[in-house]
This record gives C-alpha cells, structure tokens and sequence, in this order.
C-alpha cells in the first residue's frame, strides 16, 4: 500500500482580506460609465424614431391598398340599378388625399434620413445608412405599386 502524503495548509487569510477591501472600495466608488454608451443610446433613439416613422408609412401603405381594394370592389360591382358613384367618389378622392399625405410622409422620412446618415457617417455606421436608404426605397416602391393600381 502507498502512504497518504501529508497536505500542507496554507493560511490564505490575509490574500482574502485584501480582496473584501478592494471590492468594498469598487462599490463606494464605481467606475465611471464610457462615453460611447451616452452616444449609443443616442443612436439607438434615433433608429427607434426612424423605425417609428417607417412602421407608421408602411401601415398606412397597406390602409391605402386595402381602400383601394374596396373601391375595385365597388366598381366592379356596379350595375345600371344599382348607382353607387357618390360612395366611389369619395373611396377615390380619400385614396388621393391618403397617397399625397403618403408622398409627404416619405420625403419626411428622407430627410430624417439624411440628417441621420451625417451622424452615422461620423460614427462610422455604414451598414445603417444603407439599410434606411433600403427601406426608403421600398417604401417609396410599395407606394408607386399602389398609386399604379390606383391609376388603373
């Protein structure tokens, strides 16, 4: 049989000490927050407020086609006995008024982009710049999809 070999103890009780100390001083005294976290609360608002703006288009977009699908219903469905072109009128002209109020929104939202890319530019935030650019553009697409079947 092998003899057990004897375990030397060590007193580590000054080692824990000095560790409580410090972490009761880190408490009192925290480390100051860095700066970039100030800037990327900043940058998150405002993508938030751009998504905001897109989000808000993007649903009156789909108001608009599904208007426009009520319309289409309602001229198709018109007979000589039957005359409903005061209800027509007025689907059409609140489906102009809601695309001219949807052309507005959008330059709006143009701007808040451009004036967003100056500061994600200095940031370096490329990717960011081009996805609002993307949604821009699909939105103004989406747009000129429903005013072409509007048209029609």
């Amino acid at each position: 049989m092998v003899a057990p070999k004897a375990k030397t103890l060590r007193d580590r009780t000054n080692e824990y000490r000095s560790l409580a100390t410090a972490l009761r001083k880190r408490q009192l005294n925290p480390p100051p927050l860095p700066e970039s976290n100030n800037s990327k609360a900043a940058a998150n608002a405002a993508n938030s407020e751009f998504s905001r703006h897109a989000s808000s288009i993007g649903k009156d977009i789909q108001d608009t086609t599904l208007l426009l699908e009520q319309l289409a219903t309602l001229a198709r469905r018109k007979t000589m006995f039957d005359d409903r072109s005061g209800e027509i009128n007025a689907l059409t002209n609140q489906v102009k008024q809601r695309i001219a109020g949807l052309n507005g929104k959008i330059l709006s939202l143009q701007a808040l982009q451009r004036k967003q890319s100056g500061k994600d530019a200095a940031t370096g935030g490329k990717q960011a710049i081009e996805h609002h650019s993307n949604i821009v553009m699909s939105l103004q697409s989406r747009l000129a999809s429903t005013s072409t079947v509007f048209k029609d």
